[in-house]
C-alpha cells in the first residue's frame, strides 16, 4: 500500500508538501523546518520524510484544530486497524496524554500517553481525541 494512502486512512484531510533544498540537511534541522512550516501550511505535521535534499511533509489542518498547542490532559482513544483499514475494537483503548508537547519519532508525530499502566509514545495518526 502507498504510504500516503495508509496514513490517509486515519487522517482523511491529509495533505502532502514536497520541498527541495540546495543542500542535504540533518534530521534535527529537518524537524525544525517542519515545525516552522506548519503555520504556513495551515496544519500540523503528522509525518515527514527526509531523503537527501528532499523534504516531504504530510500534514492535516483538522488535526491542528483537534490537538492545539498543549496536548497534555487530552482524553484520547488508541484506534487499531487491520491491514484493510477495519477497526479492531478489542485492541482499541482509551487513555490520557501525559506530555505537554508533541515530538517526532522516526518521522512520526507523537505524544506520550497513559493507557492503564502503560505510558509510552504513540503516533498521533493512530489516536482519536475524545475531548478537545
Amino acid at each position: 500500500m502507498d504510504f500516503f494512502k495508509e496514513i490517509k486512512q486515519n487522517v482523511p484531510d491529509l495533505e502532502k508538501a514536497q520541498l527541495t533544498y540546495s543542500y542535504v540537511m540533518s534530521k534535527g534541522e529537518a524537524q525544525e523546518k517542519v515545525v516552522k512550516l506548519e503555520k504556513e501550511l495551515g496544519g500540523i505535521a503528522v509525518y515527514y520524510e527526509l531523503s537527501g535534499k528532499k523534504l516531504t511533509i504530510y500534514y492535516s489542518p483538522e488535526m491542528k484544530e483537534k490537538w492545539g498547542d498543549n496536548p497534555k490532559g487530552k482524553k484520547v482513544r488508541l484506534v487499531v486497524k487491520d491491514i484493510k483499514g477495519n477497526i479492531i475494537q478489542d485492541m482499541c483503548r482509551d487513555g490520557e496524554v501525559t506530555s505537554e508537547e508533541m515530538y517526532f519519532v522516526s518521522g512520526s508525530r507523537c505524544v506520550r500517553c497513559q493507557f492503564g499502566k502503560d505510558n509510552d509514545a504513540y503516533d498521533i495518526s493512530n489516536l482519536e481525541v475524545i475531548n478537545n
